[in-house]
């Protein structure tokens, strides 16, 4: 039964299809789809849209694509209200919408659900590097600051927004600490960085935590907290039906914990199964 996840009527739900859409995307779609009606139109409508007597919810799944109403559109009248969804927080926050309405559903779970969970590992973890990002939110951040400032648990931040700094930053860090959580915004998750990333950690046997998906648990990271396909998509019915009390940046509901049994039996590690963040 759905009867939770239902739309207000009234409003037409539109799914922006895109070309080449990834798998994630297709699976994704498949989800929201049992939720809401959808309807699909391509990019070339959306001015359409815009000037239609209904109030249109257009869903974008891709940064380019937002990017490019964004270029085409802040500028100008426009009754559509945009959702985006299926990539980062920090991805979102770089674009300027002007005053066109727009709300965000991050496809990763918080920075502090990470930590959280590598805290959780304090018979193994007493110094915590946390890898982040400019694009992170400061006030975030601070919170995590404040929380664990008392703790039994010493934290060591650093930047890694830059390609070569943000290795440098890794091999210093490697060096005084116990468990690493990276941001999804970090420069490190990229197809650049993330194999250095899992070499230099795995051989110092250093526990690795966060990231944007369960992808990189099943690449070497020990785990975190990740959104489903079907968290998202309860999101993305919570957000429709109360637009504009939605918060620009809206995360998943109701994550699930992925963990790397591999890996923590090479690490030598128990890893802990708390049921929420």
């Amino acid at each position: 039964m759905l009867l939770s996840s239902h739309v207000v009527a009234g409003n037409g739900i539109y799914w922006l299809k895109e070309s080449n859409p990834t798998s994630r995307m297709e699976e994704f779609y498949v989800s929201l789809s049992k939720r809401v009606a959808l309807n699909d139109v391509s990019i070339s409508e959306v001015d359409r849209l815009c000037g239609s007597a209904e109030v249109a919810t257009i869903i974008v799944s891709k940064a380019q694509a937002l990017e490019y109403i964004s270029d085409v559109f802040k500028g100008r009248e426009c009754k559509a209200q945009f959702l985006s969804v299926l990539f980062s927080a920090g991805r979102y926050s770089s674009i300027d919408m002007g005053v066109l309405k727009t709300r965000h559903i991050a496809i990763e779970q918080p920075l502090m659900h990470q930590v959280s969970y590598a805290s959780e590992h304090k018979q193994y973890i007493k110094r915590l590097g946390v890898l982040y990002s400019k694009r992170d939110d400061p006030v975030e951040i601070g919170m995590i600051k404040a929380m664990y400032k008392h703790k039994n648990l010493e934290l060591v931040f650093r930047l890694t927004d830059d390609g070569s700094s943000s290795v440098e930053a890794l091999k210093e860090v490697i060096k005084v600490v116990d468990g690493i959580v990276v941001s999804p915004q970090s420069k490190l998750i990229t197809p650049t960085y993330i194999k250095p990333l899992l070499i230099a950690t795995i051989r110092q046997r250093i526990p690795v935590f966060g990231g944007l998906s369960p992808g990189f648990v099943k690449s070497g990271f020990s785990g975190g907290w990740y959104s489903t396909n079907e968290s998202i998509s309860d999101t993305v019915v919570k957000v429709i039906n109360k637009f504009e009390d939605a918060l620009p940046v809206e995360y998943a509901e109701k994550p699930v914990l992925v963990v790397n049994e591999r890996v923590s039996r090479h690490l030598r590690m128990q890893m802990k199964r708390p049921t929420s963040p």
